[in-house]
Order: C-alpha cells, then structure tokens, then sequence
C-alpha cells in the first residue's frame, strides 16, 4: 500500500547556512502552490524539527531561543474537509503544543483572504506569547518585516567614541540582535552601543577593538557575512544615490506611518478574530490537556 504524503514536510532542516535557505526557497517557487491549507501540520512540523522529536531532521540546540515565524496568506482549510471549526480547532491545538514546548510563534496574515478570517493566526501567536502582524498588501511584507520588533528594543545607538562619530549604517534586526558600520580610528577603539526601549528604558555595553591597517584582516564567522554583505550593500546604495539627511528623516517618517498603520491593522484583525471566535462557537482559553 502505497504511503499516503505527509501533511507537512522539512524543506531545509535548520542551518546558518544563508545559502542553503536560499536554495529551498527557490525550490518551493519552482514548484508553485498546492493542495489545501494545513496550518495545524505546519505548526506541528516547526515544532519537531525545534524540539528535535523523532523524524526531525535538524539537530536541536537545548540552549537556543525557540521562535517560529508563520506566514499564511489563507486560512485553515484542513485536516477536515469543509470543517472550518474543526481546522481553526486543529490549529489551536498545535499552538498549545508548541508552548509547552516553549515554543514562541510570530504570525503574519498576508493579504485580504488570510485577514478575513484571522483567528487561527491571532490566536496562534498569542497562545505562544507571539506577535501578531497582519500584512494588508503582500507586496510590503519585506517592509513590514524590517519594521516589526519582537523585542522592547525602540532605538539602538552605536558610536565610536574614541574618534566621536557614530555609525554609518545600523540595522537592528526583529530579534533584537543588531549589526554597524563603524568608522575606526588606528589603534584602540572604544564602541558604545546604547539600547533605548519602548518604555524609556535604556541599557549602554561597550566593546573595544583594535585597527591595524596592514595587518590580515580577521575571518568573518560564516553566519555574520550576509548581514555584513547587507551593511555594505546598503551603504554603497547611499554613496551612489548621495543620500542626504533630509531623505534620511523622511525614510524614518514613513516607517513610523507603517508601523501606526500596522497597529491599526492589528486591533481591526483582534476584532475580526473575536467576531470568528462567536460565530464558530470556539472557547477562548488553551487547551492544556492538548491532543
């Protein structure tokens, strides 16, 4: 008898390998969409390959952060046929065993029929102490994503105060983790990297390096070349465009319209979930026992 498919696969296992990311990526693209959508065995399968449970392929890190980031542009469709009750249930159910496996899931619904019914997605990041974005134009999603924090972090300041000039470029990440360009001085360097957070608070750590012109340059670890290639690639896009400071606030501007436009969007989907929540009848607390 011939083995029915699984519900959900491991495309990639996990690595830090960009490169191999990029490979699956292209891969999922060639072969285009299909079938239904079956969020519950997602979850599911993004919670054995982080727990390393049996028939996961990547090795798990007892001492790593568990974070799953869901992108869905629908709603739950399976497992059962025209049951969307059951499959919002499902859903839920996977969340649930997602924390107690300390798992946290960041949802992103993607578009007007992801946003419609967005309960499964709402409740899935908050069952897990997630975050939920709702996406109203897909063709945003890589500025949403920039944009998005899934810390406190607010701002990050990172100057060399050896030669007092602050960084060319810095980007702060959605985990919190943070990459700069610096302008070294020869000799000793003295980094402040300043953290200011949502609520005020702030948090200065100072690193010191040390430039020697002539000398080998140090390896780069393998994981940091992409985000160093990203630095330097958005700095020469500033060289060539001579981007000055006013179009600099004005870039700021319109990432704080997005992320007010992303808060909007969050309370009208909390509504929209609690209205689902009503009209399929479906308790608001966690399944404990699970399934």
């Amino acid at each position: 008898m011939r083995r029915a498919p699984d519900a959900a696969v491991t495309e990639e296992p996990l690595t830090a390998d960009y490169g191999r990311i990029e490979d699956a990526l292209n891969r999922i693209f060639r072969r285009g969409p299909s079938g239904g959508t079956h969020m519950a065995a997602g979850v599911d399968r993004a919670t054995i390959e982080l727990l390393g449970l049996r028939g996961s392929l990547s090795q798990s890190d007892a001492d790593s952060e568990k974070v799953v980031l869901f992108f869905t542009d629908g709603q739950p469709t399976l497992p059962y046929s025209g049951g969307s009750r059951g499959n919002v249930e499902a859903v839920l159910r996977a969340a649930d065993r997602a924390r107690r496996g300390e798992i946290t899931i960041h949802s992103f619904a993607l578009g007007p029929d992801a946003l419609e019914g967005p309960m499964a997605t709402v409740e899935m990041a908050g069952r897990t102490d997630g975050q939920f974005t709702p996406v109203r134009n897909p063709g945003e999603l890589v500025q949403v994503v920039e944009v998005v924090r899934f810390t406190d972090v607010e701002t990050l300041r990172v100057q060399n105060l050896t030669n007092n000039t602050e960084a060319d470029h810095v980007q702060l990440n959605a985990d919190g983790s943070w990459t700069a360009l610096v302008p070294l001085a020869i000799g000793i360097n003295e980094i402040e990297v300043l953290v200011i957070a949502e609520d005020g608070r702030t948090a200065t750590e100072h690193i010191t390096l040390q430039h020697a012109p002539g000398e080998i340059d140090p390896a780069v670890p393998r994981e940091l070349v992409t985000q160093r290639n990203r630095l330097l690639e958005r700095k020469l896009l500033e060289l060539r465009r001579g981007r000055i400071a006013s179009e600099r606030e004005a870039a700021e501007e319109a990432r704080k319209e997005l992320k007010i436009e992303i808060q909007r969007e969050r309370a009208a989907a909390a509504e929209r979930a609690e209205q689902q929540r009503k009209e399929l009848d479906i308790q608001i607390g966690s399944d404990e026992d699970g399934a």
